[in-house]
């Protein structure tokens, strides 16, 4: 389940005239043990708080996410 926090935490880095952001997602396991990850494939613009469904991790990043569809 995405939990509150995230999608949509960010961090910059600034190197020089370079910046860096990261989008990090936090999800809530079915154990109730929770995560942030860093959002490697920009999920954060389709991803809203209280979704649930498949997470893939690689690490400490969320790779994918597939929506449980609500009938």
């Amino acid at each position: 389940m995405i939990q509150p926090g995230g999608p949509g935490a960010v961090f910059n880095f600034a190197f020089g005239n370079h910046t860096t952001t990261h989008y990090y997602i936090s999800l809530e396991f079915p154990d109730g043990t929770r995560a942030e990850f860093v959002d490697k494939k920009r999920l954060y613009g389709i991803l809203v708080e209280g979704d649930e469904g498949i997470a893939s991790i690689q690490g400490e990043w969320l790779v994918d996410f597939s929506r449980n569809m609500i009938v």
